[in-house]
């Protein structure tokens, strides 16, 4: 998992099993470290969610019992602290089909989102590097959260956070929607009017990785795959506004002689200039990006990698 601050942190098999490693930028160029396991046994199966503000560095990975596990590097330091369990074993064990995720809000505000094997969405906050508060039941229960999605969680202003994934509310049989979950300052994670579908466009992809980030304060884009193959975003405008509908972006170029269609979101980033990039795997294997330019408000065509 990559962060535009952070660098990138991966989980890498080794002689001894797997390890979380980070790749970071500093002023003496690039670093790789292999963060001290603490004694945890890592699940690669469910990646590693990786954050970044204020000079401070976190990332999550989940141990193979199902729990939750962070590293840190404090703020003005380079140096990362071993892993060490988010909350107790058996408190909301992870379902690591589903890739947590990471986000910062406020100056060095962490949160924590991960499935949980019953099913819900737990969450777990912490204010300081190796402090976290125990884990909460958010979002609507009623909501089935796709076993095998993505979480995606962005903080798009300040004290606000929105974590997307796919969920449904028919049963079996009936298609994925994207759904949003929100943090407010007024009242938290709060109940289930904190948790809104996104509506309209094209069906979407049921095996797709999404991802959503945020190019100007308040502004959310949530980026998705739709059963055809195309590349989709629906955007917040502003924080409390509705969001658009799904609308394909990037074109389909030929490969081939054949229409692009995409399998997933691999990642994506927003720059400080207001622009973006997304990358995504295309389903014949190969890696595709798209820009956004603030000066058209427009995607480039997706071009290989």
């Amino acid at each position: 998992m990559t962060s535009a601050d952070a660098g990138e942190a991966s989980v890498e098999a080794g002689p001894d099993g797997w390890r979380l490693q980070a790749l970071e930028r500093g002023p003496g160029g690039w670093r790789l470290t292999t963060v001290a396991d603490g004694g945890l046994v890592v699940d690669p199966l469910a990646g590693v969610a990786v954050t970044a503000r204020s000079g401070r560095v976190e990332a999550l990975v989940v141990t193979d019992d199902g729990t939750p596990a962070s590293a840190s590097v404090p703020a003005g330091t380079r140096a990362w602290s071993p892993l060490a369990l988010v909350c107790p074993r058996g408190a909301a064990p992870v379902r690591p089909t589903c890739r947590p995720a990471l986000v910062t809000r406020g100056a060095d505000d962490v949160d924590a989102v991960w499935l949980g094997q019953a099913g819900r969405l737990q969450v777990a906050h912490s204010s300081a590097p190796g402090t976290w508060g125990p884990p909460l039941a958010i979002g609507d229960p009623a909501v089935e959260v796709h076993p095998l999605g993505t979480l995606a969680a962005v903080s798009p202003a300040a004290d606000h956070v929105d974590v997307a994934y796919l969920g449904r509310t028919g049963g079996a049989g009936t298609p994925w929607s994207v759904y949003v979950t929100s943090w407010t300052p007024a009242d938290g994670w709060g109940d289930a009017t904190h948790t809104v579908a996104v509506g309209g466009g094209p069906a979407l992809s049921s095996l797709s990785r999404i991802a959503a980030l945020s190019r100007a304060a308040g502004l959310l884009d949530v980026i998705a795959v739709a059963g055809t193959g195309e590349l989709l975003v629906a955007s917040r405008p502003a924080v409390g506004q509705p969001f658009t509908a799904p609308a394909a972006v990037g074109g389909a170029p030929l490969v081939g002689g054949v229409p692009l269609r995409l399998a997933r979101v691999e990642s994506c980033v927003a720059l400080a200039d207001g622009s973006a990039v997304v990358v995504a795997i295309g389903r014949e294997g190969g890696t595709w990006l798209t820009r956004f330019d603030p000066g058209t408000s427009t995607w480039s065509t997706l071009e290989p990698v």
